[in-house]
């Protein structure tokens, strides 16, 4: 089924470059050096705690659960976002996110204490995430609208491969609680450079962006079968990668990998995610949508069982099922993005985002817990990867479900559909376009 008429290499992808360079540099350090920065590195800090406090492996990850209130400040945060915009929230965030990691390096050792910081941690930090950056590439592209959401959350993977070394070899030298104020510094640094770019808009009229935005409300949007076949999608996706990268270094050691070797998979696997999310983007823009989400999460599937059937002490081996994971983590917010502009329309863009995100960091804490929950009862990590390729295979059906009586946003002009109703009442429905 072909995708949308436009493309990134058209005039009119072109020309959208060329007016928000700058926001979407803004946007790709932010997304990088936001909330997301925890994920990457995760499974090290569990780790260093785990050895100083003497804590259960199930006790060091339920700090994710306190990512389930991230859900539900996520449909909160997006309101805030249509109504002032991306710049005022995600100043607000960042300033709260650097104080939460500052706070993680004071720890005395009480379990309490960690997830209380956690907790909060989560929540405020939720406006220094995708949520928020998205918004700007959601808003500013439509052509090149599946490329340029990958050039801005591909800078995760960036940081994702230098920061695990960077916090490994603070741990190391200074201990954990550097590194917490070394993450701290980094994060605050970012975020600040991101809200001055993202508030840059060159003057054009030839970008396609400055049009009037149209959409559903958040109430139509949750009436929509497409809202729930996204939200699978992404509770699956979440639990089976976000906790295989979050206990991926515990895992790497116990297949007899070393210390540095485990680490070193932590960046593979940020870097895996650059040329995944590029092919991914691209392919969003030029070919159905559907489809090229439903091949990546096939592929992804495939990876945890050959993690598990790595031979013991084979990096190698071990490094291709890490590879192939990283179609599904490099596919996530890419196609939920895509999807969510393309399905709901702009107009409330952000808080329909936030409802669906909030799928996947329910998906984030079942998926800390169970994998480390499931070490604990069984003393492997066999049955958590199992249940990985299986989630992630189930996630991939939604992604490929059949074409029902939708239509696109007139301006995007594409011919696959998704089940979710008509837009074409929302199109009578222009709205301004915000604040940015």
């Amino acid at each position: 089924m072909k995708g949308n008429t436009g493309s990134p290499t058209s005039g009119a992808g072109r020309a959208e470059f060329r007016a928000n360079l700058l926001p979407l540099i803004g946007s790709a350090i932010g997304a990088s050096f936001g909330l997301g920065l925890m994920t990457p590195v995760s499974s090290i800090f569990f780790r260093a705690l785990e050895q100083e406090f003497h804590w259960s492996k199930a006790a060091a990850a339920a700090s994710l659960v306190a990512f389930i209130l991230t859900a539900l400040a996520l449909p909160v945060v997006g309101r805030l976002l249509d109504r002032f915009g991306v710049a005022a929230v995600a100043l607000g965030a960042t300033l709260g996110l650097s104080a939460c990691l500052s706070a993680l390096s004071l720890m005395s050792g009480a379990l309490a204490q960690y997830y209380v910081i956690s907790a909060v941690l989560a929540v405020v930090g939720v406006g220094a995430g995708p949520i928020s950056y998205t918004r700007v590439i959601a808003h500013d592209f439509q052509a090149a609208r599946g490329l340029a959401l990958a050039l801005a959350l591909v800078g995760g993977a960036v940081t994702g491969m230098a920061v695990p070394i960077l916090v490994s070899q603070a741990i190391a030298v200074d201990g954990w609680r550097h590194a917490y104020r070394v993450l701290a510094a980094v994060s605050l640094a970012g975020g600040l450079i991101a809200v001055a770019l993202i508030r840059v808009r060159r003057a054009t009229t030839a970008a396609p962006a400055t049009a009037p935005r149209v959409g559903r409300t958040v109430t139509e949007a949750l009436r929509t079968p497409a809202f729930w076949l996204l939200s699978v999608v992404l509770f699956l996706v979440s639990v089976a990668s976000i906790g295989f990268f979050s206990q991926l270094q515990s895992i790497g050691i116990e297949k007899g990998l070393s210390a540095t070797e485990a680490a070193l998979m932590i960046s593979l696997l940020a870097f895996a995610v650059i040329p995944s999310r590029l092919a991914l983007g691209w392919a969003l823009d030029v070919a159905d949508p559907r489809l090229a989400g439903a091949a990546a999460l096939m592929l992804a599937a495939a990876g945890p069982l050959v993690v598990l059937f790595a031979p013991q002490g084979s990096p190698w081996v071990f490094a291709v099922g890490v590879v192939m994971i990283a179609a599904s983590i490099g596919a996530e917010f890419d196609m939920m993005s895509f999807f969510c502009a393309h399905c709901f329309g702009l107009k409330n863009y952000a808080s329909i985002f936030g409802f669906l995100m909030g799928a996947f960091y329910v998906g984030f804490a079942v998926g800390g817990v169970g994998y480390g929950a499931a070490h604990d009862r069984t003393g492997d990590y066999g049955a958590a990867l199992v249940g990985a390729a299986a989630c992630l295979a189930l996630a991939s059906a939604p992604c490929s479900w059949p074409c029902r009586a939708v239509r696109s946003p007139p301006s995007r002009r594409a011919t696959w559909r998704w089940p979710s109703g008509s837009l074409r009442r929302a199109g009578a429905r222009a709205a301004g376009t915000g604040p940015r």
